[in-house]
């Protein structure tokens, strides 16, 4: 029979902790998914920075003590990217982060890359932006799915509120993120490697918005947020995964109509059950 899965918590902003962990779990493989929500950067942006590198750190060093560590995975972002740049981007694109979370990904892929070079293997994800069921970090999708919810259930009126929608963002399924986190896992020669993980499509949030808004079960309408809305010209981005795709044959699988109606099916839920 195999070994049931345990479940354990650890402080990685506490050293010792982490330190203990690594030493009484002494793991093989960890994927490194920890860090602040990218919304929680307009509330201390500089902390959210200090705070990854200083988790990500913890980590390391603990399992640079480890005996039985050969893998590190490290949940980056398309964020480290400067989305001025043509796209879809590769791996070699310019990197230029314009918030806080970007810049602290982008330092923090240079902490595991240095892990690796003391022999270790690494390997870097820059995910696209996820969406699908289980997505709770702020996001325009998360926003409009949890409104349309709220509107349905008679527990909100008016309007739905948002941000610009000039924008343009690649979108993937998180079961297409865990395909490719699991398949990376089994990667094996040393060193640090970095791979995108997206579609190669950057989707209007026009778009997106629309999609939802006509998913939903009642009349609802639009309305822009003054506070909602980011300075500065409208990004886009978009992710080249061919590397991905060579290494370990991961390609998106889930579609992205499919991912918006689960989605908001599971907050329909969620506002039934409050």
């Amino acid at each position: 029979m195999e070994d049931m899965p345990r479940f354990v918590t650890c402080d990685l902003m506490n050293a010792e902790h982490t330190a203990k962990l690594i030493a009484d779990v002494d793991p093989e493989v960890v994927v490194h998914l920890a860090a602040h929500h990218v919304g929680l950067e307009g509330d201390g942006g500089e902390r959210a920075v200090n705070d990854d590198l200083a988790m990500t750190a913890n980590l390391l060093a603990a399992l640079d003590r480890g005996r039985s560590v050969r893998h590190v995975v490290f949940a980056s972002s398309a964020a480290v990217y400067d989305s001025s740049q043509a796209m879809p981007v590769a791996e070699t694109g310019a990197i230029k982060p314009d918030s806080a979370y970007g810049a602290s990904k982008t330092a923090a892929e240079k902490l595991v890359h240095a892990f690796a070079r003391g022999g270790r293997a690494a390997t870097v994800l820059r995910f696209a932006n996820v969406v699908g069921p289980g997505e709770r970090r702020p996001s325009v999708v998360v926003s409009v799915s949890r409104q349309i919810a709220e509107i349905e259930a008679g527990k909100r009126s008016g309007a739905i509120r948002h941000g610009r929608l000039d924008e343009a963002r690649d979108l993937v399924d998180v079961r297409d993120i865990a395909r490719a986190v699991t398949s990376c896992c089994d990667l094996e020669s040393a060193g640090g490697r970095t791979y995108n993980v997206g579609t190669g499509v950057a989707i209007p949030i026009s778009d997106v918005v629309g999609t939802l808004v006509g998913l939903a079960k009642v009349p609802v309408r639009l309305e822009l947020d003054p506070s909602l809305v980011r300075g500065g010209p409208p990004s886009r981005i978009a992710l080249d995964a061919t590397a991905l795709r060579t290494a370990v044959g991961w390609s998106p699988q889930v579609p992205l109509g499919r991912s918006l109606a689960e989605g908001l099916d599971e907050w329909r839920e969620q506002v039934r059950l409050r």
